[in-house]
């Protein structure tokens, strides 16, 4: 055990832990191995009544974004690095911060539902980036509430071109049709989604138009409640 903590006193040594944010080193105490502590409390909170308005424009049952997406700010650099620059476990540490919000502020809401879903990603994506981030942002959220991840149920068809720099009719028109549910989940109740309540889990949601996408597919499906949680919401 002694020879563990010499080699990890030693590697940290050689390889310092350093904030993907600040760039400076990561102190021993610190709560996490990517975000120096005093970054992670400064990000700035989604306002409840941005949460409000968000559940309306999505014709959801519920949301709950945690942190304002904002072009060059401290949010962008952690979810550009989570997606983009192979820190998938980024998405594990937003779950349970988001989990942890949920459980404080909205423990009887969450309550009420049986299933997590995260946004399906197009199967070359997830070759190329080697995860989901939502999925990822899905099990830190599981670990904290107890609330079960289903992953596979719901999958996109074909491979939509990015969202950045197109205009909400553009982003709707992309993702249109591009969600199914897998053969067998339709209408079936052992088969997970029929009369069941189901949170979405995105990592960010810029003009909802994916969401939205997703969600009608749930309700078709037969989806009872559905709530919608991203860790950021793109404010300008």
């Amino acid at each position: 055990m002694k020879i563990f903590s010499t080699l990890k006193i030693f590697l940290d040594f050689i390889y310092p832990k350093v904030c993907i944010v600040s760039g400076n080193k990561i102190p021993d105490y610190n709560s996490n191995d990517y975000i120096n502590d005093t970054v992670l409390y400064s990000l700035e909170r989604v306002a409840p009544e941005d949460n409000t308005d968000l559940k309306v424009r999505l014709k959801s049952d519920f949301a709950f974004c945690l942190y304002y997406f904002r072009d060059k700010s401290a949010v962008q650099i952690i979810i550009h690095n989570m997606k983009y620059s192979g820190f998938g476990n980024i998405g594990i540490l937003l779950g349970n911060i988001a989990g942890r919000e949920l459980l404080a502020v909205h423990k009887n809401e969450i309550a009420e539902y049986d299933y997590l879903i995260p946004v399906p990603l197009y199967k070359s994506r997830i070759r190329e980036r080697g995860y989901n981030q939502s999925e990822l942002i899905c099990k830190g959220i599981s670990l904290v509430t107890g609330i079960p991840v289903l992953g596979e149920n719901i999958f996109r068809i074909r491979n939509t071109k990015s969202q950045t720099g197109l205009s909400i009719a553009e982003r709707r028109a992309n993702v249109r049709g591009a969600f199914d549910i897998k053969v067998g989940f339709h209408g079936n109740l052992s088969g997970n989604l029929s009369e069941k309540n189901l949170l979405l889990i995105d990592d960010v949601i810029t003009t909802g138009a994916t969401v939205i996408e997703v969600i009608n597919v749930m309700r078709n499906a037969g989806a009872k409640r559905i709530g919608v949680v991203s860790t950021a919401l793109t404010k300008h």
